[in-house]
């Protein structure tokens, strides 16, 4: 339960949960039995669970320098739409040179933005009067913006063990890989009978006009090498405080960019929400007094509690 500060309302001071609305057609004098007896069970929720993306894409590009055209250049492309809508997995199998079904599309989207470069290669020694010639065969594979460096880097390796060497490039595969953004739905459900104060955005406390959700999964990072990192725990929170906290009075849609360049990550998992009801607060009111048995009275103020009074009240729930 969360305790907000004291507010000041018709020259009274409240101190209580984070209070959503008072019920105006109670006075504070009513008879709150019949306040609570009305409203049994009057109760709203609002949670927001999953997080699922908006868009993703796959792109395969196979070069073969020795095998005649077409098939010398094969290109393979598979998309998808929202996650939640499988029917819209769509791609071209290069290698059997036809349409892919809808699961093979969906086999190939990835929570991943990343691209990466793959060569195979043939070193030949050149036969020297004591020694056969020497075949070898080796790939290169790097992140994309990195390849041009790795390829370098190994070159100068076999050229430095053999000054003679001779090196051809046999083939290359290019893949890439791009996850959209993900977006959340935060679902606001006020069975009935409906009281209409459990859906309003008018809080006294106007921070609990939103509510905080966390937002957990994890990473890893694309070396430049084409070698994946370790796995490390991410966490966004929504929140007022950083300017995207979720409605807590109706639906609520957003998204957010969870996988950055050259990242791969789990499926983002997200599951909060608060609680609506009807509660009641106590009010008080200013009275003054004065001090008695001293050679010169002095009046000094006191807060006493003159009832109750009903309200809408938040709390958050505990959804794990």
């Amino acid at each position: 339960m969360v305790v907000a500060k004291p507010v000041l309302k018709r020259g009274a001071v409240v101190a209580g949960k984070w209070l959503i609305a008072v019920l105006a057609e109670y006075g504070v004098h009513s008879a709150l039995d019949r306040v609570f007896q009305n409203n049994k069970d009057q109760e709203a929720f609002v949670t927001v669970q999953g997080a699922l993306w908006l868009s993703n894409e796959y792109f395969w590009k196979s070069s073969t320098p020795n095998t005649p055209p077409p098939r010398n250049v094969l290109t393979t492309i598979a998309t998808m739409k929202k996650e939640n809508d499988p029917s819209s997995a769509e791609g071209w199998d290069a290698i059997n040179n036809r349409s892919m079904t809808q699961s093979e599309a969906k086999g190939h989207m990835k929570h991943r933005i990343a691209s990466t470069t793959e060569s195979t290669w043939s070193a030949i020694v050149p036969a020297t009067p004591t020694h056969h010639a020497q075949t070898m065969f080796f790939p290169i594979k790097a992140r994309t913006d990195h390849y041009a460096a790795e390829e370098a880097r190994i070159h100068a390796l076999y050229r430095a063990m053999h000054p003679t060497i001779i090196l051809t490039k046999g083939g290359e595969d290019l893949k890439k890989w791009k996850v959209g953004s993900f977006v959340m739905f935060s679902d606001f459900v006020d069975p009935p009978p409906i009281l209409k104060k459990l859906g309003t955005e008018n809080a006294i406390d106007s921070e609990a006009n939103y509510y905080e959700a966390t937002a957990r999964w994890q990473y890893r990072e694309l070396n430049p090498n084409g070698t994946w990192s370790k796995w490390y725990d991410g966490e966004k929170k929504f929140s007022q405080d950083t300017g995207d906290g979720i409605k807590s009075w109706d639906d609520h849609t957003f998204d957010f960019d969870f996988c950055k360049d050259n990242q791969e990550i789990t499926a983002p998992a997200i599951y909060e929400g608060i609680r609506r009801f009807i509660s009641k607060r106590p009010v008080y009111e200013q009275r003054t007094r004065r001090y008695v048995g001293t050679l010169f009275p002095k009046k000094y103020t006191v807060w006493v509690k003159v009832g109750d009074e009903p309200c809408v009240a938040q709390e958050y729930q505990d959804l794990n």
